[in-house]
């Protein structure tokens, strides 16, 4: 898209605050086609308010102010910016604590623009992409419909937001990323791996005072902060989720006609939990079985769930005893695809079923739990005491998904870790280990819930209850190097998930989620962004999918000369440059980007001579400050052009006889000529300019006339411009 074109689509995008990208090879002017377009519609609103104005009724001598601005334009620049100048500064409490990343600056006229506000990001594709959206590795596992791996999620599933509340992934996106990652410990928690930028919700300072001393709760505001920025001592958040499930039945399979689903109840609530804890799937050929394994000596455990067994599923329960254990079986295949599909296919990938974990009935999730705990669980014991209870498992999944549901209890059980490796066993066996989980669970009122008594009723505090989140403190900040995938989710509506149970946000919410954490960006604003091209050589590391879908068209920019003269024309560059850019046309298009520390021709570095011609740079170093700005190519020979200038007739000369004066037959002075009487032009001279004009070829009267309508529009309404263009119609027609 030429300049001209690009101009006024973006001033078109602007009033509909419609988000616009432009591409285009360095020093193409993107940035000022953009200060273009708002000088454009800031004219065209000032007519309108001038209009409105000259209707009322004023005071005598009261004048309209020609000097106000109707639109804003803010310009930022991603590449030298980090991913915190886009969320704000820390402002102090008046306890002097910090209290919340307030915004200031440029981002405060984001928030309270009250009237159009132009933001400009400028080279966002040289931004990293730490900068657009921060990562997390693979292993990262997601809270949602279904617990699993970043990497594995897809868009269109469920993810649990800040606000406990199921939200739809709308973009996953990855890319390669070499840099440092931070490795985040918390009491109670499984660590989390992620890029340096990658914003946390915390709580900076908390404390719990004596309430029967008068004292009272004291906790600073949730906010924001990336990886980097976290210190040991504060809090990280996990939602209370917030469930959604509200079924009688789930369905299990269809044979024929019938449909077969099961009623939810207390019983089939901890039978999946005994399930999870102890249970396992036989899958042969010739027999497909549910099985369940007990310790004879849990007479009680056995007989509940032969029981439950029996009367939910209507299926002959099986059993078998081998050495100190009975396992009680159902043969059913439909049975066996229904719990690999909500419990897990093996035992490093069991997990709770998602319609207990977010059903509404609590009284099915605590029924899980005590299953889960009589099969898979165990009391700790301190010093003769019941202190609490632990489950152990190997699926990480399952130790994530038990602690999530603690919290709906008011607690957040700990989970500690056991790495893999060799174990010697009674006889000298060595086996393998897997890493393997305990969750221990204290609160006495959670414990209470599931039927679990404690020696000593105590609530154990290893979090705390904030704003319908819990927060448990940071332990430590590991850094390492990294270079591999790394992954993203864009989450609809608040543009937040859970990632290993930690509450995290996308990075460059300013675009993804137009708001500087808390604060909403005003609606007056409209989103503007620049990048070059890959091919450019210019550092571009991309744009990443959720934020180059925010604009709602991507432009690309191409360079046109006769849109770079008029800009000169504009800007009063030296009219020898402008000469030399018609005569040497391509050396404005043709740019060619190295890898070695010089400038090449490009309309910027091109301007850039212009800048220096017109300070009045010295004579004596001329030619290297030339070299410098646009090239030493471009140097040689915009100097051999200048000298054509001693042998043109003069500009006097001209106009004193422009039906006799010399006209020049070399190409390069018709150039250099055609440059000198059009920046001359006005209502007193066109006549004669004409004149002279009329006697070369049409493009080259073509060229000069539209160059003295650049330089003085006051001749538009000359008669002999108008006979001049009833004269050339046709030539005008085609050069359009």
């Amino acid at each position: 898209m030429v300049p001209s074109k690009l101009a006024k689509a973006l001033a078109y995008a602007i009033k509909h605050k419609r988000p616009m990208m432009i591409t285009g090879s360095p020093g193409i002017g993107k940035s000022d086609i953009v200060f273009q377009a708002c000088l454009t519609i800031n004219e065209e609103m000032k007519d309108k308010a001038r209009s409105v104005w000259k209707a009322k009724d004023h005071k005598k001598g009261e004048k309209f102010d020609e000097d106000k601005k109707y639109i804003d334009l803010i310009i930022s620049h991603p590449i030298v910016s980090d991913p915190t100048d886009y969320k704000g500064l820390p402002f102090p409490n008046k306890d002097g604590k910090t209290a919340d990343f307030l915004p200031f600056g440029d981002l405060m006229s984001l928030i309270n623009a009250d009237k159009p506000t132009v933001f400009f990001l400028d080279d966002l594709g040289q931004a990293p992409a730490s900068v657009q959206a921060s990562c997390f590795i693979p292993g990262t596992l997601i809270l949602g419909e279904s617990y699993r791996d970043i990497k594995d999620i897809k868009e269109g599933e469920l993810v649990i937001g800040d606000d406990g509340c199921s939200h739809r992934v709308t973009h996953k996106f990855e890319h390669n990323y070499t840099g440092k990652l931070y490795k985040i410990s918390s009491v109670n928690r499984v660590p989390i791996t992620c890029t340096e930028e990658h914003p946390f919700e915390v709580i900076e300072t908390y404390k719990r005072g004596n309430v029967e001393h008068g004292k009272i709760e004291v906790v600073s505001s949730p906010v924001w902060k990336t990886a980097k920025e976290l210190v040991k001592g504060e809090y990280v958040g996990t939602p209370i989720i917030k469930p959604y499930i509200d079924d009688d039945e789930i369905y299990v399979d269809t044979v024929g006609s019938f449909k077969r689903t099961v009623k939810f109840s207390n019983d089939f609530a901890r039978f999946l939990g005994y399930y999870v804890g102890n249970g396992y799937c036989i899958n042969h050929p010739s027999v497909s079985r549910v099985n369940v394994c007990f310790n004879l000596a849990h007479k009680d455990k056995i007989d509940d769930c032969r029981k439950i067994m029996g009367e939910i599923f209507g299926k002959h329960v099986f059993e078998k005893i081998d050495h100190n254990c009975i396992y009680l079986g159902i043969h059913d295949k439909y049975l066996k695809h229904f719990f690999h599909k909500h419990c897990g296919d093996d035992v490093y990938d069991k997990k709770i079923p998602e319609f207990i974990l977010y059903h509404k009935n609590i009284e099915y999730l605590t029924e899980f739990l005590r299953g889960y705990f009589l099969t898979d669980g165990y009391l700790m014991a301190d010093k003769g005491k019941n202190r609490g209870i632990a489950y152990s498992t190997v699926s990480k999944k399952l130790a994530l998904q038990t602690q999530i549901a603690f919290t709906r209890l008011g607690t957040i059980p700990g989970i500690k870790i056991k790495q893999g490796g060799e174990s010697e066993f009674p006889g000298g066996r060595i086996c393998v280990c897997r890493k393997s989980y305990t969750i221990q669970v204290s609160d006495s009122e959670a414990l209470v819930k599931i039927g679990v008594e404690k020696d000593e009723l105590r609530i154990v505090r290893y979090s705390f209850i904030h704003n319908n989140k819990l927060w448990t403190r940071i332990t430590d900040i590991a850094v390492s190097n990294y270079d591999g995938k790394v992954y993203n989710l864009e989450v609809e509506g608040v543009n937040t998930y859970v990632a290993n149970n930690y509450i995290v946000h996308n990075c460059m919410q300013l675009l993804l989620a137009r708001r500087i954490n808390t604060h909403k960006v005003s609606d007056h604003v409209t989103f503007i962004a620049a990048t070059n091209r890959r091919e450019d050589r210019a550092g571009v590391q991309g744009i990443l999918e959720p934020v180059k879908s925010r604009f709602y068209s991507i432009l690309p920019l191409e360079v046109e000369v006769d849109d770079w003269i008029f800009w000169a024309i504009k800007h009063k560059m030296p009219t020898d440059l402008i000469s030399f850019v018609r005569f040497r046309r391509e050396i404005l298009t043709d740019f060619k980007p190295t890898s070695n520390i010089v400038n090449v021709p490009c309309p910027r570095t091109i301007a850039n001579v212009g800048y220096m011609l017109n300070d009045g740079m010295p004579r004596d170093c001329e030619s290297e400050l030339i070299s410098g700005a646009a090239g030493e190519g471009f140097s040689a020979e915009f100097v051999a052009f200048r000298e054509v200038y001693k042998s043109l007739p003069t500009y006097k000369s001209i106009l004193s006889n422009p039906s006799g004066a010399r006209l020049p037959t070399e190409v390069n002075q018709l150039y250099a000529v055609c440059g000198l009487i059009s920046s001359k032009a006005d209502r007193k001279t066109f006549p004669k300019i004409i004149k002279y004009i009329t006697r070369m070829d049409e493009e080259f009267q073509v060229m000069v006339v539209k160059d003295c309508i650049a330089y003085s529009k006051a001749i538009n309404n000359l008669a002999v411009y108008s006979k001049w263009i009833e004269d050339h119609l046709d030539v005008i027609v085609r050069e359009d």
